[in-house]
């Protein structure tokens, strides 16, 4: 069954079936467990000398589950460990609050450092955002020949979008462990004061136009906006969905390289965002609109804004924000996004071995990622148990987040703040401000784009 198939089935699911961590209803029917996994090489435990340790270094990780992992692993009760291994953990030290390149520094010096000291770490867990950067810079070893090497069928294990986000230049490089997605954030307090409903599971451009008109307001009459129905985020190229949604593969290839922003379906995607401004007034625009206006760190706190499009969160959902999936245009489509993976570092001493621990490890936190990055996973959303709490969603979310998924496709551009962060300055920016017009800011993205990717 494809993951299609499986999410579709999912949407007719009735009530979701909640087990506390402590277990659940004994009368419950369980979800069929993973199919095994041959597990190549292992490491045969024949005394304590023959016993190795793989150490994990971690840069900026957010994924929870890694220390449950690991106490599992070094406990002799975690599936498909390899016999003999123990695991451990080490975080990346860093001296404050880092740019990217600083962050980029920090990892570089890290592994140069500790292979001179005969101290390399044998797996490597990357949590911050700019990936490319990473892929590019020779610091980690291609997957593919440990792969074709070992005979198993882990990596089949994987969604196919996601691994997709792994590769670089025809290589996999990381294996991924936590996703996210692209939805729609809303204040509800916005739309219950306006008497409107919040989106449903499924709602076109012109319907996500008309709410944001809808909410967008001059509440004490000077003839400015005081209530914006939609702005935009830096982190997350907002016109991206409607690329996508246009029948564009990802503005980025970092298998070929590719840039496609002067593509027939990214301009028509970005007239139509610079629309929203221009002649919809849902969202600032025009020479005066300051930064801070546009988009600021948190709109929906800070800012009165009713809509933003962004990464849906690992953390809880309840409170002030709502999320629903984005505004369809010809087609569902939702970014899928790369938030942590694992790799084997250049200088890690043993590679084989490294691997051969790396797959079970990136299985295991693939399952339980809140996107689950691994098949398996996928039935835990709609029927998570005492292993998988941490993929429950409420019943809301929950079939609006099934629904993404169906359409899930994955985007480098938005797996990198790097990028997204510069095409803000290159492309949104300007178009908002209306200093350029669609083409010319197109074509002054692709520029800087292409820079980009080519930096050593």
């Amino acid at each position: 069954m494809t993951r299609r198939d499986w999410l579709s089935r999912a949407l007719l699911g009735t009530q979701i079936l909640i087990l506390a961590a402590c277990g659940g209803d004994d009368k419950s029917e369980a979800p069929a467990p993973p199919r095994e996994v041959k597990v190549p090489g292992e490491v045969k435990a024949g005394s304590v000398g023959a016993q190795r340790t793989v150490m994990l270094a971690e840069l900026l990780t957010q994924n929870q589950v890694t220390a449950q992992a690991i106490r599992l692993w070094n406990e002799g009760d975690f599936p498909l460990a390899p016999q003999g291994v123990r695991l451990e953990r080490s975080r990346i030290p860093l001296p404050g609050p880092s740019s990217l390149d600083q962050l980029q520094e920090t990892l570089s010096t890290f592994l140069t450092s500790r292979a001179a000291a005969g101290m390399a770490p044998d797996l490597v867990t990357l949590g911050w955002r700019d990936f490319p950067k990473t892929y590019a810079s020779g610091y980690l070893q291609p997957l593919d020949r440990f792969a074709q090497q070992d005979g198993s069928n882990a990596i089949e294990q994987f969604t196919e979008e996601a691994l997709q986000l792994g590769r670089f230049r025809n290589q996999m490089l990381v294996l991924p462990t936590v996703l996210t997605i692209g939805m729609a954030r809303c204040l509800p307090n916005l739309f219950e004061a306006a008497s409107h409903p919040l989106p449903d599971v499924h709602w076109t451009r012109e319907e996500f136009v008309a709410v944001a008109r809808q909410l967008t307001r001059d509440e004490d009459g000077d003839g400015k906006v005081d209530q914006w129905g939609f702005a935009a985020l830096h982190r997350f190229p907002d016109w991206l969905p409607f690329m996508l949604q246009e029948g564009l593969e990802d503005v980025v290839d970092l298998n070929t390289g590719a840039v496609r922003l002067m593509e027939p379906a990214a301009l028509r995607a970005l007239s139509f965002w610079d629309e929203l401004g221009r002649v919809h007034g849902v969202m600032p625009y025009g020479p005066e609109v300051t930064f801070e206006e546009l988009s600021p760190w948190d709109s929906l706190r800070q800012w009165k804004v009713a809509i933003l499009f962004d990464l849906l969160p690992n953390d809880e959902l309840s409170g002030s924000r709502r999320y629903v999936p984005l505004p369809a245009g010809l087609q569902e489509v939702t970014p899928l996004i790369l938030m942590e993976a694992l790799g084997i570092p250049a200088v890690a001493t043993d590679p084989e071995l490294a691997y051969t621990t790396m797959l079970p490890l990136a299985l295991y936190l693939g399952e339980r990622s809140r996107i689950p990055s691994v098949t398996a996973g996928l039935q835990f959303i709609e029927k998570p148990d005492a292993d998988h709490t941490n993929l429950y969603f409420p019943e809301d979310v929950r079939q609006r987040v099934l629904r993404a998924l169906q359409t899930a496709k994955a985007s480098h551009l938005a797996s990198s703040d790097g990028m997204s962060n510069g095409l803000f300055d290159n492309l949104t920016w300007p178009l908002a401000r209306g200093e350029l017009s669609v083409e010319q800011a197109a074509q002054q993205a692709q520029n800087w784009l292409q820079s980009y990717l080519n930096e050593p």
